[in-house]
């Protein structure tokens, strides 16, 4: 039996094990997270696995490729302010390029040809981890692209600005 002095003592160790358990680090409680650096690193390697249009280019600043703030060097390199899942670059990197093709389908005068080639490219996002993962982003694309597909594109005009504005800066 405990003696009640062995008895505080017993729930004070309790106590401090059970704190201490419950705090963590922030590598801990992000674990599995991407910093901004990996996340940029996700985007630059994918990126090389995508064709844009004539004329488009990726984008080199951070900011553009994952959408988050820069490291903060105090935390080991590392934002924790920002949480990027992983996959996060790529499906960034698949948005832009989703984008890009799109602006090239949109442009005036562009000849029909140019315009099936753009359609055929914009097909290929259905192939992407975003489309498959996301599914109020394939919400959102299935309809203006199936009338895109039948030559249709004032569905894709009314999405292109609002999905695309940002990236394309």
């Amino acid at each position: 039996m405990l003696r009640p002095r062995s008895l505080y003592a017993t729930a004070a160790l309790v106590v401090s094990v059970l704190a201490l358990t419950s705090c963590s680090s922030d590598k801990d409680e992000h674990e599995g997270w991407l910093s901004v650096a990996e996340a940029k690193a996700e985007y630059v390697a994918h990126s090389k696995t995508l064709t844009l249009p004539p004329e488009s280019k990726w984008p080199t600043e951070t900011l553009a490729m994952v959408g988050s703030e820069e490291p903060d060097p105090e935390k080991d390199g590392k934002d924790y302010s920002v949480r990027i899942e992983p996959g996060g670059g790529r499906a960034n990197a698949d948005e832009y390029w989703l984008c890009t093709w799109q602006r090239q389908l949109l442009k005036e005068g562009l000849p029909k040809s140019e315009q099936s080639a753009a359609v055929k490219e914009i097909a290929k996002f259905k192939e992407a981890a975003v489309y498959k993962n996301d599914s109020d982003r394939r919400d959102r694309f299935d309809g203006p692209f199936k009338k895109a597909e039948a030559g249709d594109y004032d569905s894709m005009i009314i999405e292109f600005p609002e999905q695309c504005a940002d990236r394309l800066k």
